[in-house]
């Protein structure tokens, strides 16, 4: 079991507390070296009751669990329809972790989760990527719109940075430079990467008061959740809003555009915080749908 704010809350009775208790300390020491976020911790925690309350459903003791009990879970979530590919590879790096976790504290000698991986998209990476992004047009039009305040600058922040909601959310003043013309993003695993600012959000952020600098009701920073809500409205008013398109699509955008305008794959993966250099390409595949597109050659060819 765990204590959260008060209230005790109880793993399926197979997981029993000495293996949550041994996830939880894997949780808090291990994972991006003991500085992931909370919401990520949280995220994995969420994930491993998922699997707690399928092992109790199929009869099954994690403890005991093999190879084909991982590829038994991973086949229920394909089949059940339910879940994107994202979810199910969620799901299944929780179940890693534990039995990471296990091993490493002498639970078990093995992982039977080690190689087990979602399917494959049936759709190509960069294509995924095409139908989630922005099109230059939308991001022309979210930028015409976005306001002068708060929410016109969240907006400018995430397509002409390529922020992430959570990076915003964890943003102060002391991550601006002296000057105003550097920003220190907070990203993944606590790692950080300094932003040039664009002139426009240089503006932005210098207005912005002290302390939190996106903050809601009673000068609370804002959560992710009321950024997700934000930016959702912003990309209703312009026509942006399809289904599966989250406010992720303006981070998105921001790769695909960047290169459309030139800017060197190197600068971009810094820009983003990609530790994979193969994650940038992504993008860069992607944008080439704008620039090289094959029926503007056959036009060209044709006159």
């Amino acid at each position: 079991m765990r204590i959260t704010g008060g209230h005790v809350e109880r793993y399926p009775a197979v997981i029993t507390p000495t293996i949550a208790d041994t996830f939880e300390k894997f949780l808090r020491l291990s994972v991006a070296d003991g500085d992931a976020s909370p919401r990520t911790v949280e995220a994995y925690r969420d994930n491993m009751r998922f699997y707690a309350v399928w092992c109790s459903s199929a009869l099954v003791d994690p403890l005991t669990a093999t190879h084909d009990t991982i590829l038994a879970y991973r086949a229920s979530l394909v089949e059940s329809h339910c879940y994107k590919r994202a979810t199910i590879r969620l799901r299944l790096t929780a179940v890693r972790l534990l039995y990471r976790a296990l091993q490493r504290w002498g639970g078990r000698p093995d992982n039977p989760a080690d190689g087990i991986r979602a399917p494959k998209e049936k759709e190509g990476d960069s294509s995924a990527v095409l139908s989630k992004a922005v099109s230059p047009d939308q991001a022309r039009a979210l930028l015409l719109a976005a306001g002068e305040g708060r929410d016109g600058a969240m907006v400018r922040l995430m397509i002409l940075h390529g922020l992430r909601a959570g990076e915003i959310v964890r943003l102060t003043h002391e991550d601006l430079s002296a000057q105003g013309d550097r920003l220190s993003v907070p990203g993944k695993g606590g790692k950080r990467r300094t932003l040039i600012l664009a002139y426009r959000c240089r503006r932005d952020l210098a207005a912005r008061p002290a302390g939190p600098l996106f903050t809601g009701r009673g000068g609370k920073a804002l959560t992710v959740r009321s950024i997700e809500r934000t930016v959702n409205k912003a990309m209703e008013a312009v026509g942006a809003k399809v289904a599966g398109r989250s406010c992720h699509a303006l981070r998105h955008g921001f790769g695909v555009l960047a290169t459309i305008g030139g800017a060197r794959p190197e600068a971009i993966s810094e820009a983003m915080g990609h530790v994979d250099p193969k994650t940038t390409a992504i993008y860069t595949r992607a944008a080439w749908a704008y620039m090289e597109n094959p029926s503007d050659a056959i036009e060209r060819a044709l006159k």
